[in-house]
This record gives structure tokens, sequence and C-alpha cells, in this order.
């Protein structure tokens, strides 16, 4: 088993250690020197290319028979710079998308993140090129100027405002007025406020708006929001289990989980050397979760599929004989947190038939989800915890954390199936 720290330092990909922090309400100028050069640095050098746990990460995509591209696909780069219109948006790119999620409009932000650190860290020709300077600023201008919004208010609040920020970060030093105005008022649209994970994104949009004002008073502010979920116990976020939370009491090691030991890395190198580095005691339980929570979620390099959470969007495609479909909380069932239909045998065909609107729920906790669908006799379990699960008055004994798939028999509930295959009546 992988040490903790090294493990740590896998998602890091950066060693040291934390000095203590202090009660200041403000940062020093030096401080936020410190702290822009760090966000920089890792904006643009987010890994070690000889951490040999990285180098075994390359290794095992190649074994997958996945190809392992230089860190810029200069290729795809070239296919969508010969797309960019003069008034700097792309003709691939639906700006008038309503869909709540795989937004296109997002697409237009992304390639704003990746040509500025491509103009930084590109290869030769593309490193410091006066090509690529243009139509990043022009793509810049064409967002701050058309403001385009998002029928999801994740996009409007943190995604958009996350991605503009980052590339705002990086291209500072060249940054019109216009273009600092336009980024200060797209990082305006987030707060402090939300929980979990959702709080913690929030913040650091907060923090990079911060950065670029120069506001050291809301540095710190935000710094210590970010801070304020390295806890235990609280509704959503970490849990004294070592499993994370998000919408409910719900796993979330995938998506939200995942997105929170991500960026809370990044934030380990952010504040490190400086008066607003991370405790002792709030690293402890970062590696904690890590070697506590998700060391059992992971096997042999993958995570297993009741643990992930919300990681998949609907018309998500069929993979491995297992599709799960969900449903947006706030719409059907009503007063649920956020259901998942599993469905293990299905084919895209019946995925792509099948009626959410007749969903019951039986259970949500942090135990199991359970739902079934009105007229019919067969349920989906999603098992976290294994226990006796009663539904409509039949019940089953489950030994092992799994997707199931159930049908009600004369005789009981029958299993269809299963993974891993393990059940008692």
């Amino acid at each position: 088993m992988v040490k903790v720290n090294r493990l740590f330092r896998h998602i890091l990909l950066c060693g040291g250690l934390l000095l203590g922090m202090t009660c200041s309400r403000t940062v020093a100028a030096d401080d936020l020197k410190a702290i822009k050069r760090n966000y920089r640095n890792v904006l643009l050098n987010p890994t070690d290319p000889t951490d040999p746990l990285f180098v075994d990460w390359i290794e095992f995509q190649k074994e997958r028979g996945v190809d392992v591209k230089a860190t810029f696909d200069v290729e795809a780069i070239e296919a969508y710079l010969a797309r960019q219109n003069e008034d700097g948006s792309w003709t691939d790119v639906d700006y008038n998308d309503k869909q709540r999620s795989a937004w296109s409009p997002s697409i237009h932000c992304s390639r704003i993140e990746e040509l500025a650190r491509l103009y930084y860290k590109g290869p030769k020709g593309y490193r410091h090129s006066k090509r690529i300077k243009k139509a990043v600023h022009r793509a810049m201008d064409y967002w701050f100027t058309t403001k385009p919004v998002c029928t999801n208010w994740w996009f409007n609040e943190i995604g958009a405002p996350k991605i503009l920020g980052e590339a705002s970060v990086i291209l500072e030093e060249q940054l019109s007025k216009s273009e600092l105005e336009g980024a200060v008022e797209v990082l305006n649209h987030s707060r402090f406020k939300q929980t979990g994970q959702n709080k913690v994104w929030q913040a650091g949009n907060v923090l990079m708006r911060a950065m670029l004002q120069g506001d050291r008073e809301l540095v710190r502010a935000a710094r210590d929001t970010i801070a304020s979920e390295i806890v235990l116990g609280h509704r959503e976020g970490i849990k004294p289990d070592w499993s994370f939370h998000q919408h409910g009491p719900q796993q979330q090691f995938g998506n939200y989980g995942l997105s929170f030991v991500n960026i809370m890395a990044s934030y380990y190198r952010i504040f490190n050397g400086t008066s607003s580095a991370f405790s002792p005691e709030q690293t402890n339980i970062l590696t904690s979760l890590l070697d506590r929570g998700y060391r059992w979620a992971v096997w042999k390099r993958f995570m297993d599929v009741a643990s992930l959470g919300r990681q998949v969007i609907p018309d998500a495609p069929v993979k491995g004989h297992i599709a799960l479909i969900d449903i947006q909380h706030g719409e059907k069932p009503r007063n649920a947190q956020y259901e998942y239909i599993v469905l293990p045998t299905a084919t895209k065909e019946k995925v792509g038939r099948f009626d959410v609107n007749s969903i019951q729920v039986f259970q949500n906790d942090q135990t199991a989800q359970i739902v079934g669908v009105e007229g019919t006799d067969e349920y989906w379990l999603s098992v976290f915890r294994p226990g006796t699960f009663r539904i409509e008055g039949a019940s089953v004994n489950i030994d092992k954390a799994g997707v199931y798939h159930l049908r009600k028999a004369d005789n009981g509930l029958q299993v269809l199936k299963s993974n891993p295959f393990r059940i008692t009546k």
C-alpha cells in the first residue's frame, strides 16, 4: 500500500511540509505576492513529470490502450483555432445552448484557459506566439462582451467563473483594463455561500477575484472559507467515517469528493510557505480522507461504481453493462435529494426509453439508494453499507456494497444482476 504522504503527494504532485497558520484577518503584501506566484505556478505546472507515481499513472494509461498525449494536443488546438471567427467566437460552439449539463459555451471558456497555458508553456512555435495571444484575447473579449448565461446556476456561479478566473490569473500581466474588469465581473457571480465542495468552489473564485484586485483582506477571507471545509461532521463534506457527502446523505467519492481532494491539493501548494498555509491538523484530515476513505473505494486503480455518487449525466453512454440514469433534484421524484436508477443489465436503447416520471423512492440515505418503477416489481439498489433492506413487504440481506437489480418473485426478491455477485436471502 502506498504511504499516505506519497498518496497525497501523488495528487499534489509536489512535496513539502506545511507551516502552521496564523489568525490574521489579512495577508501581508509579501504573502499576497507568494500566493499569486504559487497559484500561477500550479496552473502552469500542475504535475511533476519526474514524480514516480505520475510516471506509473502514464504507464497505466498506456496499458489501457489510452493514447497519452503531450501536455498540449496541438492538432486539436489547431483544428479549433481554424474555426475561430474574427469576433472571437467559434463556429462549433452553440452559444444559444439551453442544456443544463454539458453546456456548449463552456467549451469557449476551456479554450481560453488552454490557449493561455499554451502561450506560456507550449512547445516551440506556440510559446509567446503572437497568433496565440491574438486568439486568446479575441476569445476573452467575445465572452466579456456577450456575457453568455446558462440555465443551470452552477455554470454561471462556479463553472465559467472558475475557468475564466484561472485564465485571467495566468494572463494577468497582459490583461487590458477592460479585460480585467470583465474578469472581475464574471468572478463577482461567486459568493461565500453553500456547503461542501460547492462552498469551496465559490470561495476559490472569490480568491481569484481578490488576487486580481489586490484585496488582501478578501484573500484571507477566501482562504479561511476554503479551509473551513477541512473538518469532520458538517452536514455535507468530510464525514466522521471518512466518506464524502454532497446533496444530502449520500456517497460522493466521485465528482464532488474527487473535486474536493484535487482542489485542496492545489490549495495546499498555493498557500504553502505563507501565513495562510494549512495547519498540521488540516493536513492530517486531508491525508486521512485519502488513507481511510478513498483507499477503500479504489481497487486496482478503479473506483467502485457504488461510491461514485453524482458522476453521470442524462444520456450518459452505457459502459461495461452498467448504466445509470440521474434525475435532477428539485424535479422528480418530489422531495428527493438526487436519485439514480442503476441498470446493470441495460442496453442503450433501454436507457433511452426509461420513464423517469414513474420513479418511486424507497430509500435514500448513507446506507443505500433504492428506487423502483410504478407498475413493475423491479427495484434498483446502490448499496453503500451491507444490511437488510425491506421493499414493499419483501426483504433481502446484502453482505457487500455494490449495485443490484432485483425483481419481486413468489418466494421473495430475485436477483437479476448484481456487481459484486454476493447476496443472501
